[in-house]
């Protein structure tokens, strides 16, 4: 199919109803990796952000129902159309390199969550990240006070826009865990 010959609006919460065996932010992420543009809608953008964060590297554009209006959604494509199929990736889109410091980790009802704090973007703002999206090897030693190095869209206007992608650990974490 010739890209751009459709669009797609997806909400996030097609298990519910049975619509879908996913979540619409798979659904999302699935369209991005082929430059279909897809614009992720939900009204649980708190409730669901953990599950989101896992896809939000390739959601270009998650729109709260209530925003959702012809003129907002035209706005949406055009980003994603920019961004996927033109190749220009907004400074806020854009990751960089940045500082990761683990705060606690707690249980959740889909695997442990990690709180931590991300300097480069906002110094005091905690954000929950989903252990899920750090290598298994990494994974294995994380506890308070792990400092990580990840690529982060730090431009970022507001958490929820946050993604997280390629963990390592620090040079000095590095030095306190034995080599595989």
């Amino acid at each position: 199919r010739a890209i751009g010959a459709g669009r797609a609006l997806c909400d996030n919460r097609l298990r519910e109803g049975n619509y879908a065996g996913f979540d619409g932010a798979l659904a999302v992420d699935t369209l991005y990796r082929e430059s279909f543009p897809a614009i992720l809608v939900t009204d649980y953008t708190a409730p669901d952000i953990n599950s989101i964060r896992v896809y939000r590297r390739r959601i270009p554009v998650l729109v709260p129902g209530s925003e959702l209006r012809p003129e907002r959604i035209a706005q949406g494509f055009q980003q994603i159309d920019q961004e996927v199929i033109e190749k220009q990736v907004p400074l806020a889109r854009r990751p960089r390199r940045a500082l990761v410091e683990i705060h606690e980790l707690v249980e959740g009802p889909r695997g442990r969550l990690l709180t931590a704090f991300v300097p480069r973007w906002r110094e005091h703002e905690a954000i929950v990240i989903p252990e899920e999206l750090i290598p298994a090897d990494i994974r294995a030693n994380l506890k308070k006070g792990t400092i990580l190095i990840a690529s982060i869209n730090t431009e970022a206007e507001r958490s929820e826009d946050l993604f997280f992608e390629d963990f390592e650990l620090t040079p000095d974490e590095d030095l306190d865990h034995e080599p595989a």
